[in-house]
């Protein structure tokens, strides 16, 4: 069912779309509160089982993983957007996560594969938190859910930026496992060496 795949990528981006304008107006009053939630849940929802489709239905396509990655991509910016224009979170947010996203789908095309990344997927894995925690922030406004929300925006920031630079810096070249010496002699107590 890689078209079910899809069709959730695609509600998703969606989901995308209607977001800002869900989150501002609830925060205005002219939208249930619990609206831009309800979208973040669906958001959530539709990543974690469209991947599931896919690869029960057989090979992942490349345009279903490419589909994904997008879906995946415009919501989290959708969200951080948004919640910089409200004042909820840093602007590096989405700065951070549009560089990661670049890191990724140029490591991607050089490699002629995906590109997976530890502190990458981290990274996207808090960029959902913070655009749940933005989601909401909004359903129950107060300055604990605020100070939730930006930290962990910092957080999701870091991360981001550790994974550009976790791409697009040389590893550490690997030392070689230096041998135990082999036949080596106690040292007397009379040794000079």
């Amino acid at each position: 069912m890689s078209a079910a795949a899809d069709a959730l990528s695609l509600g998703r981006l969606a989901a995308a779309v209607v977001l800002p304008h869900a989150l501002t107006t609830a925060i205005a009053g002219g939208t249930p509160r619990w609206v831009p939630a309800g979208l973040f849940v669906f958001a959530a929802a539709s990543d974690f089982l469209d991947g599931r489709l896919a690869r029960g239905a057989g090979p992942v396509t490349r345009h279903g993983a490419v589909l994904d990655n997008l879906a995946d991509v415009t919501f989290v910016l959708a969200a951080s957007v948004t919640g910089v224009f409200v004042g909820l979170v840093p602007r590096v947010l989405p700065i951070a996560i549009v560089a990661a996203f670049g890191g990724y789908v140029l490591a991607s095309v050089e490699q002629r594969t995906r590109a997976r990344s530890r502190v990458g997927h981290a990274g996207g894995v808090l960029n959902y938190a913070v655009a749940g925690l933005i989601t909401a922030a909004v359903l129950a406004p107060g300055v604990t859910t605020r100070v939730l929300v930006g930290a962990t925006a910092d957080v999701a920031a870091a991360v981001n930026l550790l994974a550009v630079l976790e791409r697009f810096l040389p590893s550490a070249p690997r030392r070689a496992p230096v041998p135990p010496a082999a036949g080596t002699r106690a040292r007397s107590p009379h040794s000079s060496a």
